[in-house]
């Protein structure tokens, strides 16, 4: 299987956002459970930031939410940032592994299931840590291993070996944080129809290639299991000069 950090297989992924917002859960299927985007979005205003970064940004909907007087955002793919200008966001093309901003910039940096899609990701985290204030906070929705578990099983798929989730996570974000809390969201997905969970299967036909919808009865149900990252006190000793 292709790696999700291949920088070409990213760059194909990302050159428009079709694909991305066909992934979101909600748009085929019917979700049960605790939304793990509200708990992130409360670990972010629970400091009260002033200025946010959101890392790989993605269409802007993240961002659009967090409650904070500035939000500036930047993402890999051109695409990605004029989807999020287009929601009224300050946003620009730029690599989460060297982040153009200077030391202490941010009081809270969020990212998104992203950093499975980066080469080097411990360079990554260590950038959120170093354009952080002393006190700053990194919030990061992610999955946890068995998360879809009955429908990759189904398809036969297997892991990736790039994937940051929760087994890996919380060691590589303790590199560069002083404290790593990992809150667990547990949930369901339910697609009624074969047709539905085909359509969001089509959307991981350039990460995974082709993949069709298991031949059982349906409904067809699976259980969500994600995690927020609150990763607080950034380690800045990498700090730039």
């Amino acid at each position: 299987m292709t790696r999700l950090s291949d920088h070409d297989l990213t760059e194909r992924e990302y050159r428009t956002t079709d694909r991305l917002s066909q992934r979101r859960l909600d748009r085929t299927g019917w979700l049960r459970g605790k939304d793990e985007r509200l708990l992130a979005l409360q670990a972010l205003a629970a400091i009260g930031p002033s200025r946010v970064l959101d890392a790989g940004c993605g269409t802007g909907d993240f961002a659009a939410l967090i409650a904070a007087p500035e939000v500036l955002c930047v993402d890999s793919s051109e695409a990605a940032v004029k989807a999020t200008e287009a929601k009224g966001l300050t946003a620009r093309v730029a690599d989460v592994q060297d982040l153009p901003y200077p030391d202490g910039y941010f009081d809270a940096v969020a990212c998104n299931w992203v950093l499975h899609h980066v080469p080097d990701r411990r360079k990554a985290i260590a950038e959120f840590a170093r354009v952080l204030t002393p006190s700053g906070r990194f919030v990061g929705c992610y999955n946890a291993p068995d998360h879809l578990g009955a429908l990759w099983s189904a398809l036969a798929l297997g892991d990736d070996a790039d994937d940051f989730n929760s087994a890996n996570g919380p060691g590589e974000l303790a590199e560069s944080f002083a404290t790593v809390e990992v809150r667990e969201v547990w949930g369901q997905v339910l697609w009624e129809e074969r047709d539905a969970l085909q359509t969001y299967l089509d959307a991981y036909s350039e990460l995974y290639g082709p993949l069709s919808a298991p031949d059982v009865s349906y409904p067809f149900r699976a259980a969500r299991h994600n995690v927020v990252f609150v990763a607080d006190r950034p380690r800045t000793q990498g700090a730039r000069p």
